[in-house]
């Protein structure tokens, strides 16, 4: 029993690189759990392993079991017992020191492409998953190669506890731009919301604040060159900065831009508004499949319809715009 006592802590050491003394401690507590079930006792029996020859000693109720007893107990349970505890202490340790960051980015190396998950390592060598559901369609993820993303949290896999990534979420766009854009960092500009369809744009509302000057060209940075890096994180996902308005048909122009509007009539008791725009810009207003105008809809909180300018825009008035008149 002492040398099997001995060996099996040095094994575990070397195994699981844990300190010494918690090996023995989990040890003592899964002998216990052994004993209990062997004797079938509700009281949980006190276990005590020296530390020096691995000498065994064992009691339930104050009365020192039989150390013949012990030897009745396979070391394969002990092991058993102790690596569950271990996996248990080794969760709560990585959810103690990690949830704190829980919403924010980490930067990671690409370890391999799983058919659920891409298993990435961190810069403190934590291991992390981005799962498919959140992946951006269309992104290619290369072994060796580093990425950001956002911590969103924890999932345990056979017994080993992985942090959850996401590259598609909206809050990782925040995320980008708030380490980009020392306006939004530093608290002179608020981002009120973001409208994103992954890989192909993300618009996002922003407030500046009471002292602050209104200027989306300091969101952009010097001929543009940080949105161009959130850009380049997000390969090639197009970024629409918004400035808010408390004018509604101002909020859902802007929310259109680049596009220039030349007309809107709102339905404001139905949340509906039609958008008139220059034949050359119909197409750039609604986008591949309708997703430029899904993207404004969704920030303006408005269902809109894009429509060329007509001579008559009369015609166009009878439907459900003029229900709200």
């Amino acid at each position: 029993m002492k040398l099997n006592t001995l060996s099996l802590v040095e094994a575990l050491q070397a195994e699981h690189n844990c300190d010494r003394e918690a090996i023995f401690s989990g040890l003592e507590e899964a002998f216990s759990s052994a004993l209990k079930k062997l004797y079938r006792t509700s009281e949980e029996p006190e276990v005590l392993i020296d530390r020096t020859n691995g000498e065994i000693k064992a009691k339930i109720n104050g009365e020192i079991i039989d150390p013949s007893s012990l030897g009745r107990i396979s070391f394969y349970e002990v092991k058993s017992i102790f690596l569950k505890k271990l996996g248990e202490l080794k969760e709560s340790n990585i959810k103690t020191k990690y949830r704190k960051e829980i919403g924010k980015l980490l930067s990671c190396k690409i370890m391999k492409d799983e058919s659920d998950y891409v298993l990435m390592e961190t810069t403190d060598k934590m291991m992390a998953i981005l799962p498919r559901k959140e992946q951006v369609p269309g992104e290619n993820y290369l072994p060796n190669s580093f990425i950001k993303a956002l911590f969103v949290d924890f999932k345990t896999i056979y017994n080993n506890t992985f942090l959850v990534l996401s590259r598609k979420r909206e809050d990782f766009v925040k995320e980008l731009l708030k380490l980009e854009i020392p306006d939004i960092r530093e608290n002179r500009c608020t981002i009120i919301k973001v409208a994103r369809d992954a890989g192909y744009r993300s618009k996002v509302l922003v407030k500046f604040n009471e002292g602050s000057k209104d200027n989306i060209g300091s969101c952009l940075g010097y001929m543009g060159a940080r949105i161009r890096n959130i850009v380049e994180e997000l390969n090639g996902e197009r970024i629409d900065i918004i400035s808010w308005a408390d004018d509604e048909k101002n909020l859902i122009t802007n929310s259109l831009r680049p596009v220039e509007v030349t007309e809107i009539k709102i339905d404001k008791r139905n949340h509906y508004a039609q958008v008139f725009v220059e034949q050359s810009q119909l197409s750039q207003a609604i986008g591949r499949g309708g997703r430029n105008v899904k993207l404004a809809s969704k920030l303006a909180e408005y269902e809109i319809d894009v429509f060329e300018i007509q001579p008559h825009q009369e015609e166009l008035g009878k439907n459900k715009a003029e229900t709200g008149k």
